[in-house]
């Protein structure tokens, strides 16, 4: 089955929304709508994969009907989907090559937080970048309540959408992470994707680490030693960090919320970590298409 793919609707929806909130008249609108039809003659069309091997089993996704379900694909700029027991895609893939399959709402990572914690239901976990409420699901039904927490908009109407339509209940707030100061205390953190699209990266990371009780499961891009090209003070400390430029792209659903970035060394996270009291469980540092990705466990020393 071929569609139009999540990056192209979220182009198109994103001048949508420039268009229909035009204050130059009939001709400024209709001039955004001809941008919109571009974008669509352009627009690429990818081939979804089998998807047997992706349905979720039995959930409350079986409640809605078909026009139900095709109406939220196409009202929202999904970039990621799910396949529920029927077959039926809920949500999109943003391209051939990035979320192109399904996702199954059993991430190995949030298993092995899960496995870290004597008593996984009575826990709170806040969730740093909920995205579009894929690993919100999967926490929801690993722990006992769930704060999940976004700065786009968008991001968290979806993640409350689609966890609403599994019959999950996370709380979800949208904040602005580059901005946000006191953030709140929780047993443990899920932060999956999102500090390597800080520029505040330092203060952010030990924020996170003084307002967790528990354990930290922290999923970033790294820097290597030969990616360093600014040197940072924090807390009386000189850190040699990376300062990547975002992509420059309005719609850009993984970019982060200003032009430029900073990712931290895995050397760097380790010390930040320790000098807040925290011990490392597991770290996994593998080489991807982008750079360096590390995985860290941390746990509050007694």
């Amino acid at each position: 089955m071929l569609k139009i793919n999540g990056r192209t609707h979220s182009e198109a929806m994103h001048l949508l929304s420039l268009a229909l909130q035009a204050e130059g008249g009939k001709d400024e609108t209709l001039f955004k709508f001809d941008e919109i039809r571009k974008v669509l003659e352009k627009a690429d069309y990818d081939e979804l994969p089998n998807l047997d091997g992706f349905r979720l089993p039995k959930n409350n996704l079986a409640g809605f009907s078909n026009s139900d379900v095709g109406y939220l694909n196409t009202i929202l700029p999904w970039s990621s989907y799910l396949v529920d027991h029927d077959g039926r895609t809920f949500g999109n893939m943003y391209n051939s090559e990035k979320r192109a399959t399904p996702e199954r709402l059993n991430d190995p990572r949030i298993d092995r937080l899960a496995n870290f914690v004597e008593d996984p239901s009575s826990k709170q976990v806040i969730e740093y970048g909920c995205f579009e409420g894929n690993h919100s699901a999967q926490l929801c039904q690993a722990f006992g309540s769930v704060l999940a927490i976004d700065g786009r908009i968008e991001n968290c109407v979806k993640t409350l959408l689609r966890c609403w339509m599994l019959g999950l209940t996370p709380t979800v707030e949208c904040l602005n992470l580059e901005e946000a100061e006191n953030l709140q205390q929780s047993d443990l953190c899920c932060h999956i994707g999102v500090l390597y699209h800080l520029s505040n990266a330092l203060p952010h990371l030990w924020e996170v680490l003084t307002k967790t009780s528990e354990i930290l499961l922290l999923d970033t891009q790294v820097a290597k030693p030969e990616q360093i090209n600014e040197n940072l003070n924090f807390n009386d400390q000189s850190f040699g960090v990376y300062r990547y430029i975002e992509k420059d792209i309005a719609f850009a659903p993984f970019a982060g919320m200003r032009a430029n970035a900073i990712w931290l060394t895995p050397e760097t996270i380790k010390q930040i970590a320790d000098q807040a009291g925290f011990a490392l469980l597991e770290e996994k540092v593998v080489e991807q298409r982008n750079g360096n990705r590390g995985r860290f466990y941390f746990k509050r020393r007694d």
